[in-house]
């Protein structure tokens, strides 16, 4: 890792260490090895699908609303959520109201296989932690959060 020094060089080593970090969470290999160990029905986007409907008011979302939040296509999600019913990790329901609307939510089986990879996920994190003290890790996620917080409430 390069030296921190000026202004300049600890903005270039920040944006370097972030696009790592970014690039490796954004690594679909990576994230289906992790699904892959509870589940090897369900591919990374349909992980997406399912935690973005378990993070929804009452776990229920029209399709419109689901493909607006994950920006993508309708009918690709059309395709992915009748499969994920197929595997029966959600439920899709026709409004009465408008034929045209479907309602998705999630089943108790999305519930679990979610829990599971987010569990194991804050395993890796704990185990990363584990080798901090504990001085080093409050100091970490307050500057952190501090730092995520000027990011959002910056106006330009």
């Amino acid at each position: 890792m390069a030296k921190s020094g000026t202004l300049l060089n600890d903005v270039e080593l920040l944006e370097d260490i972030l696009a790592k970090l970014f690039r490796h969470l954004k690594n679909r290999q990576a994230w289906q090895k992790i699904i892959n160990k509870f589940d090897r029905q369900i591919d990374h986007s349909s992980f997406y699908i399912i935690n973005c409907l378990l993070n929804s008011p009452n776990h229920k979302l029209t399709l419109n609303e689901l493909s607006a939040i994950l920006e993508v296509e309708a009918p690709f999600l059309s395709r992915k959520t009748i499969e994920l019913q197929d595997l029966g990790y959600i439920k899709r329901k026709r409004s009465l109201q408008d034929r045209r609307q479907i309602f998705l939510s999630a089943t108790p089986k999305a519930k679990e296989i979610v829990l599971k990879i987010h569990a194991h996920k804050r395993e890796i994190t704990k185990k990363i932690f584990k080798t901090w003290d504990q001085k080093d890790r409050s100091n970490f996620i307050s500057l952190l959060d501090q730092f995520v917080n000027q990011v959002i409430d910056n106006k330009e």
